[in-house]
């Protein structure tokens, strides 16, 4: 067996930020499993569905029930394609093959209107600049993996980068050897060093992917790891497992990207009140989102809500409110319907709290599925 441990660190960079405006949101590339008329037409599809992911931000969006009705219409929107050659990993997992990829460009403005119609969330177009680093550790020597020694898996991380529209740097052999980069440091997570080493990059952060390898001979291959990110504005952890190395890279970095847009994106909402996002965690069924759903609409202070999110993990709602925020949780919590998870901004705590929450974006909640307040049993 071959046990992989990944670690995923996003440490902020100490140099200015380094944002940039993404410029191909409605283009996708993919790869054609045939070029006959039926295997376009399939890749069209998923071109549509990428593109509609890219712009929101979130990896689930076209998946979205009310939205398959559209991205079966997705042929309609291509104003323009071509047949590209793209990098992929090859079938043993390291290396990396060209391969026909179809490129399409959809027309800008069907695409908004569907994203209007549907209300689905947009990740501003100016997005941040997160240096990847990969480091493995085989019998205690930690090794830096470029692209020149393992293509397959910047293969993944490129086309990552071009479907999700995200900024990322990726360094060759040569720069690192340029820069001086020390693979014992970046193993060791030492931020001290890697700031020493990165001053002159422009990044707004660096993404460290460690990976340990052990081997049994004669046993299929198996991969987990968990994913840290660490900075002043997220704090995200999740255990990962895949049966190859490309395969947990790329849920890694799509997991990142997920929470990552989730901070600026917003769905477009006319009202004049505030506007917060709400998670809700432990969310068993659609009956129990419908519930949920129904209970805020119902809150007097909430002037409307849109869904940001909705899968496993639970959901996030864009809530737009006519009171103060402090208010509006003080609401939240009197009802007893949701557990609050916001330790640090209890609304029975002092004056400096009641400040503090009145300058935070997110409100945290459970649903409790079994057991709610005080231990009383909750029907569903």
């Amino acid at each position: 067996m071959r046990l992989l441990l990944l670690t995923l660190f996003s440490l902020l960079s100490f140099g200015a930020y380094a944002e940039q405006r993404i410029e191909h949101l409605y283009e996708a590339r993919v790869p054609l499993i045939d070029n006959s008329p039926a295997g376009q037409q399939a890749a069209i599809l998923q071109g549509m569905q990428r593109v509609l992911n890219k712009i929101s931000g979130y990896s689930g969006t076209a998946d979205f029930p009310e939205l398959q009705a559209v991205v079966g219409d997705a042929s309609e929107m291509v104003s323009e394609f071509a047949i590209q050659a793209m990098s992929q990993p090859a079938s043993d997992g390291i290396s990396a093959q060209n391969t026909d990829g179809l490129y399409m460009r959809f027309v800008q403005n069907g695409i908004d209107q569907i994203i209007r119609q549907y209300e689905i969330p947009v990740w501003p177009a100016v997005r941040p600049e997160v240096l990847v680093l990969l480091v493995s550790d085989f019998a205690g020597q930690p090794e830096l993996l470029t692209k020149e020694n393992y293509p397959a898996a910047y293969a993944v991380l490129e086309q990552i980068a071009f479907d999700r529209g995200i900024n990322l740097t990726l360094l060759n052999q040569e720069q690192v050897d340029s820069y001086l980069v020390s693979s014992a440091s970046v193993w060791n997570l030492d931020e001290l060093a890697m700031q020493a080493t990165f001053a002159l990059l422009p990044t707004d952060a660096i993404a460290v992917i460690r990976i340990e390898l052990e081997n049994e001979f004669g046993s299929k291959s198996t991969f987990s790891g968990d994913i840290s990110l660490i900075n002043s504005d997220l704090d995200y952890s999740q255990r990962l497992e895949d049966s190859s190395v490309t395969g947990l890279v790329f849920e890694a970095m799509n997991s990142y990207i997920d929470e990552l847009s989730l901070q600026t994106a917003f769905v477009v909402n006319e009202a004049t009140g505030g506007n917060i996002l709400l998670e809700v965690k432990g969310v068993p069924s659609f009956t129990d989102f419908a519930r949920i759903r129904d209970y805020l609409v119902d809150l007097e202070q909430v002037e409307s809500l849109k869904l940001l999110r909705l899968d496993e993990e639970g959901i996030v709602f864009q809530l737009s409110f006519q009171s103060g925020l402090a208010l509006l949780q003080a609401s939240l919590n009197s009802s007893g319907f949701l557990i609050d998870d916001n330790a640090s901004f209890n609304s029975s705590s002092s004056s400096s709290s009641s400040s503090n929450i009145e300058n935070t974006n997110q409100l945290n909640y459970r649903y409790p599925v079994s057991l709610g307040i005080n231990g009383n049993q909750v029907t569903n």
